[in-house]
């Protein structure tokens, strides 16, 4: 046999078996002895998976930069002391070293291990979004979750080896939001006949899988202008229809059951957008008025969801913040602070219908040394105020509001 053909032939089955051990997994799949490199914080800087089949693993794909997945950590940590040799719980990320040991010097309290510099267990378990969490108990892929999905009585449910029915967070990259929802059956329609101005509107249900999104696009070539709404509440879908952010504490919903609208923490959340989210899109001509367009669209919600959303102006219940004392309104202060301004606008974030207003009449820029935490907790809140001379009053105010109501009910 010719020497080069045979050694070309060997290579081509080396290179076939190397491309077969990297394939991704799936639920039920059983994982490979993967050798784990990099691992901080942590005795051994290296390992491999096999080393915890006595234990439940999850693996936490993350990065440092990213805000929800750093939001999770300190309850990720808890439940790791919680079941302690029973479960371990390894940050991934692909971050370089350097990055990595500036991450835990600034988490110095972080006892969770960290897998930096991640080139293969990301080949393994491909995905687009992070946090993303894979589960892996007894060598073999049990769940592949959201962050939310992590809790004790899960944890439990796994380790009794309990059947679970969760959904697989898959992320649809790929999807282009580009495109029209629609397309023509080029099977009915043939090629080249169908109008390449043509306009309408749709509704659907939603998409599972892929992530929720808001586009406005002007296409001068086509003389269209295309409106579309990805897996989004109800509620953002009206706000949309305004083009401005309406925070909750400007939101009136004179409805049956506010689940439906606001996010029931009693499920997940990928649970609850699969129920209560919906898919919008409007096609139209490219002269049409921002007006027009958002009453059209508003209009068809109306029909669509069999609701009645618009603003109004109401007098309502609202917390307004005045100063009571200015001698104790803080000087400049170094550390973590909060601007007068960025207090308002959280405590809008936080309860519905109730709007929160600045009448203080302070100019100057004031920033309160306090913790967010409060912001869900008015009368604790209260107490941290009035040291700075500010109080938050209940009165009836004017003000625009988005409204929501259900016809049958009013």
């Amino acid at each position: 046999m010719n020497l080069k053909y045979c050694l070309t032939g060997i290579l081509c089955l080396f290179l076939k078996s190397d491309a077969q051990e990297i394939k991704s997994l799936t639920i039920g799949d059983k994982v490979p002895d993967v050798v784990i490199n990099n691992i901080y914080n942590y005795p051994a800087l290296q390992s491999s998976l096999s080393a915890f089949n006595n234990k439940l693993i999850i693996l936490d794909f993350m990065a440092s930069t990213c805000i929800s997945c750093l939001k999770a950590l300190p309850r990720f940590d808890s439940i790791q002391k919680i079941y302690g040799d029973k479960l371990q719980i390894f940050l991934v990320t692909y971050e370089k070293k350097d990055k990595v040991v500036k991450f835990l010097q600034k988490h110095n309290t972080l006892k969770l291990p960290i897998i930096g510099e991640d080139t293969i267990l990301k080949k393994y378990f491909p995905h687009t979004f992070i946090s993303h969490e894979v589960w892996i108990h007894n060598g073999v892929v049990k769940a592949i979750t959201g962050t939310e999905y992590v809790t004790a009585a899960n944890i439990e449910m796994v380790l009794r080896d309990k059947i679970i029915n969760w959904p697989v967070k898959n992320d649809i990259a790929e999807f282009d939001y580009n495109k029209p929802l629609l397309h023509p059956d080029e099977s009915v329609i043939p090629y080249g006949s169908y109008p390449q101005n043509i306009f309408y509107s749709a509704f659907s249900g939603y998409m599972n899988d892929i992530p929720h999104r808001y586009r406005l696009q002007r296409d001068s070539a086509r003389q269209a202008i295309k409106f579309s709404l990805v897996n989004k509440p109800i509620i953002d879908m009206y706000a949309r229809s305004y083009n401005k952010e309406f925070l909750p504490g400007h939101i009136l919903l004179e409805v049956r059951d506010r689940r439906k609208y606001v996010y029931d923490r009693s499920m997940y959340m990928a649970e609850w957008r699969s129920k209560n989210a919906f898919c919008y899109e409007a096609i139209l001509p490219l002269s049409t008025s921002l007006i027009s367009m958002q009453e059209k669209i508003r209009s068809e919600l109306d029909l669509f969801l069999g609701l009645h959303g618009r603003t109004e102006m109401r007098k309502v219940n609202a917390l307004v913040l005045v100063c009571t004392d200015t001698s104790l309104l803080p000087a400049p202060v170094k550390g973590r602070t909060i601007p007068l301004s960025s207090l308002v606008y959280a405590l809008n974030k936080n309860i519905y219908g109730l709007p929160v207003m600045d009448e203080t009449g302070l100019t100057r820029k004031i920033k309160l040394a306090l913790d967010p935490l409060l912001f869900s907790n008015i009368p604790h809140l209260q107490e941290a105020l009035k040291k700075y001379g500010l109080q938050l009053v209940n009165a009836l105010r004017d003000t625009e509001m988005l409204v929501i109501t259900e016809p049958t009910i009013y």
